[in-house]
């Protein structure tokens, strides 16, 4: 009887157990519960930095410290607790591009948490920057607005032009704090494991494969012939 034959007879023997093992896994894979994905989710975004001679908005060293201690978050995202303002700090990466941008880097666990994160530092990051340009933006509007309504000398009005030149010249350049690269919307949606259909196939197949192994696992360890004469079988029928 050769291998292919034996591996028939074995499974015309076992029928009812080859049927009932794929069915069951099956069956059980269907009505399990579906776990969440525990995996981690790295969010990330990149913002350009403002232009209106802010130091300490305008300069990249500045905001990666800014970002990276606790005073932001207690003047800008007040509703935080405690531990949450923690895991944050350590968390958060803030990475300097180049002299004017910035990347923000958070890892947390679901995906969700860590693409919110990343916009609410961002947003307040930004709120702050849109209301120190617009209070340097009024002060210069403020001085030139001044300088022009005031009447000066022959002597004086070279100075007065030349400081309203700068000012106008200054506020042409000045720019606030924008978003180059946003979390992608496209990835808020949660991966949260196999729904029932794929665990029910996914048991089907591992039954199987548990059956197949099964079946053929004698002839695994058939050995073959030697000096034109056959060993006998190491593992026998189960």
């Amino acid at each position: 009887m050769n291998s292919r034959q034996r591996i028939l007879t074995r499974s015309k023997k076992y029928i009812v157990l080859i049927i009932v093992i794929p069915i069951l896994l099956g069956l059980i894979g269907y009505f399990s519960p579906s776990g969440k994905s525990s995996s981690s989710y790295t969010a990330e975004a990149s913002i350009s930095l403002g232009n209106y001679q802010y130091p300490d908005l305008n300069n990249t060293r500045n905001v990666e410290s800014l970002l990276t201690n606790e005073p932001f978050y207690k003047e800008n995202l007040p509703y935080l607790k405690s531990e949450e303002r923690d895991r944050i700090i350590n968390q958060l990466k803030v990475t300097i591009v180049n002299d004017k941008t910035i990347q923000l880097s958070y890892t947390d666990t679901p995906k969700l948490l860590a693409i919110e994160t990343v916009n609410r530092i961002m947003n307040a990051f930004l709120a702050l920057d849109t209301q120190k340009y617009k209070q340097k933006e009024k002060v210069i509007q403020n001085t030139i607005h001044s300088l022009k309504k005031n009447k000066v000398g022959p002597d004086a009005l070279v100075d007065k032009e030349r400081f309203l030149y700068k000012l106008e010249s200054t506020q042409l350049t000045m720019s606030s704090a924008a978003i180059l690269k946003s979390v992608d919307d496209d990835q808020r949606a949660t991966s949260v494991g196999l729904n029932s259909k794929n665990r029910a196939t996914l048991g089907v197949l591992i039954g199987i494969t548990i059956v197949f192994v099964w079946v053929t696992y004698p002839e695994i360890f058939r050995t073959k012939p030697k000096g034109g004469r056959n060993k006998k079988w190491i593992a026998h029928n189960l």
